[in-house]
């Protein structure tokens, strides 16, 4: 009796032991972090044919990535009422050279996948506008506004669109405001008005006519600086880049067709008469040649030593030639393109601080 109770207490230990499993441990799958890095690519551009050369050997051109520019946010104008006449009361201008704090003004992109923003009603702000809608340089502009609230003030913005000169003005009225003949493209002025902890803002742009053509075609958007400026010039191309001097500007334009950053360099010009014009100590490999004057000191590093453009350009395909080139600037408030012509006629765009150059296909002189 007592081996059946010993027995049957055994068998019920080793039922219960091996109904017990070992509880598994759970495997920790790593998270990628949320900003994964991504490979640093950057654009490589080659070496190709742009322009015919006036002997048989080909131009060659690059185009290197274009630095973007941070832009800033600008005003834009809101939805406003419709005019109601006032009586028109004309403040004096207090134009000030001190900048002080003024409306916050925000952009209106949104992100992607988010709804559009719902578009601000003016409740402080009845109308503001200007008259005429189009000048020229210098013209005056009149504004007229008609406002509730607790104080009003006049800005114009900077053509980068910060808040620039400012007037503190009535709730109501109007007051002529001066141009000036550099100014191009377009003026913007902003009301800003405040009531309590309430505060709303307006825009008005005025167009500006350009008063310059471009000297080819077809034209960029925007207005050049000033009419195109007539110049003796030289060219000469390189194993890997161009070379172009400016006589009314003298400034010599470098060129690259490496793919590096600057994409080229513009440099003063070093060379006067009476310096020489080439080291005989450097000896070119056969069909190439050595720069002179000007080219050569920039190509030797005795202008900007630190441009490497001897490096960077390699050696000349053929001397350089002389010949009368066009140049001309956009009138960008920042970050401006220049424009010229080449031996050929052919129109060479220097994008804006060095970013890239290139030959506008299909461009032709007026």
């Amino acid at each position: 009796m007592l081996k059946h109770a010993v027995l049957l207490l055994l068998l019920v230990m080793l039922g219960v032991v091996g109904c017990v499993r070992p509880t598994p441990t759970p495997t920790l799958t790593p998270t990628p972090p949320f900003n994964t890095a991504t490979p640093d690519v950057r654009a490589t551009s080659e070496y190709r044919t742009q322009v015919a050369m006036l002997t048989d050997m080909p131009l060659t051109e690059t185009a290197a990535a274009t630095q973007t520019a941070g832009a800033q946010p600008t005003a834009t104008e809101t939805p406003r009422a419709s005019a109601t006449p006032t009586v028109a009361v004309s403040p004096s201008p207090r134009p000030t050279a001190t900048q002080r704090p003024g409306p916050t003004i925000s952009p209106t992109a949104t992100l992607e996948g988010e709804p559009p923003p719902t578009p601000v009603t003016h409740e402080l702000i009845r109308s503001f506008e200007a008259s005429p809608a189009e000048i020229n340089p210098g013209d005056p502009v009149t504004l007229t506004w008609e406002a509730t609230g607790d104080t009003a003030t006049l800005y114009r913005l900077m053509p980068t669109g910060q808040l620039g000169q400012f007037w503190d003005v009535p709730l109501s009225g109007s007051m002529v405001v001066e141009t000036s003949d550099r100014d191009r493209n377009e003026v913007q002025f902003m009301l800003f008005v405040s009531s309590g902890e309430r505060q709303e803002q307006a825009l008005v742009i005025v167009r500006v006519r350009c008063t310059a053509e471009w000297f080819f075609t077809p034209a960029p958007d925007i207005c050049p600086v000033d009419p195109a400026i007539e110049t003796a010039a030289a060219y000469q191309p390189f194993e890997r880049g161009h070379m172009f001097w400016l006589g009314q500007r003298a400034r010599i334009y470098v060129l690259y067709g490496d793919g590096g950053v600057p994409a080229y360099s513009p440099v003063s010009d070093p060379w006067q008469p009476g310096l020489p014009e080439s080291d005989p100590g450097i000896e070119p490999p056969p069909g190439l040649v050595q720069p002179v004057r000007g080219f050569g000191m920039v190509w030797r590093g005795e202008a900007e030593p630190y441009l490497y453009v001897r490096e960077r350009v390699g050696w000349g395909l053929v001397q350089e030639v002389g010949y009368t080139a066009l140049f001309q600037c956009d009138s960008a408030p920042k970050y401006s393109s220049c424009y010229l012509t080449g031996p050929d006629g052919a129109v060479w765009q220097l994008g804006p601080e060095g970013s890239s150059w290139r030959v506008l296909e299909g461009a032709a002189r007026r």
